[in-house]
């Protein structure tokens, strides 16, 4: 049976079952946009080693589980972050992440003011007033200079697992944003969120937008290719929803086998 034969049959069987055949693709593309929703953006350790091969299991039990940590870094910027206004408001930002899943220490300058207080006076909170603030800072300057280099500038310090899921750091990321918010820092003052976590989430999320955009311009220099090319041939467009439609289903079945 010559190649011929084969699709002239072929193009007969569908000829024939069109109903079916519409039906059948429109189960396909429900199937493959339920599927395509399932897709999980990925990056890191487990993208290149297979999660079942003993290489990861003494990665992840002896090291990761054990040893690894993230950190997340707010910096703060404004006039003058010495000052019992600012301490205290990193102190509000301390107490509401401290019991956030996944967090496993909080450091600011707050936290040493506090350690420092309460050796000196037995108080573990943040004095009341910006001369009592300086005092404390400038008593022992060594342990504050990496977290305050200067005066406008103030850096916290938020450890996560190591172990914890790029959806567990993304939630602990939600979770700070709503914290600074009401933590009520002073007016003037401006945060950024930065660190390996907070990057890894950008890029995802900067990765996802881009998908959508690669595909928009790959189908408009697609019809630009088709109507050069086959300009005399009467559909010469019906590649292009034939290989979209490709693109769909192969989607889909990466979401449903966990293809990230």
């Amino acid at each position: 049976m010559s190649v011929k034969n084969t699709f002239e049959k072929l193009g007969v069987l569908i000829q024939s079952n069109r109903p079916a055949i519409i039906t059948l693709m429109f189960l396909f593309i429900l199937m493959s946009f339920q599927g395509a929703q399932l897709i999980e953006m990925a990056s890191g350790t487990e993208t290149f080693v297979s999660k079942g091969t003993q290489l990861y299991k003494d990665y992840d039990h002896l090291f990761k589980k054990n040893f690894e940590t993230d950190s997340i870094v707010v910096m703060v910027q404004g006039n003058e972050v010495a000052s019992e206004a600012v301490m205290k408001a990193a102190d509000r930002l301390e107490q509401q992440m401290t019991i956030v899943p996944g967090v496993q220490s909080f450091t600011s300058p707050a936290t040493l003011i506090k350690q420092i207080n309460y050796k000196v006076s037995g108080r573990s909170k943040v004095p009341d007033s910006d001369r009592e603030v300086q005092e404390l800072l400038a008593s022992q300057p060594s342990l504050f200079e990496s977290l305050i280099p200067d005066k406008t500038h103030m850096m916290i310090v938020i450890k996560v697992s190591g172990s914890a899921t790029d959806q567990q750091k993304e939630d602990i990321l939600n979770a700070l944003d709503t914290s600074i918010k009401e933590a009520a820092f002073p007016p003037g003052y401006s945060l950024i969120v930065t660190g390996s976590p907070a990057l890894r989430v950008d890029i995802n999320k900067e990765m996802t937008r881009s998908l959508g955009l690669l595909l928009g311009i790959a189908s408009i220099l697609m019809v630009f290719v088709l109507l050069l090319v086959f300009r005399h041939v009467r559909w010469g467009l019906l590649p292009l929803p034939v290989v979209l439609l490709g693109v769909f289903f192969t989607f889909g079945f990466m979401g449903y086998v966990g293809v990230p």
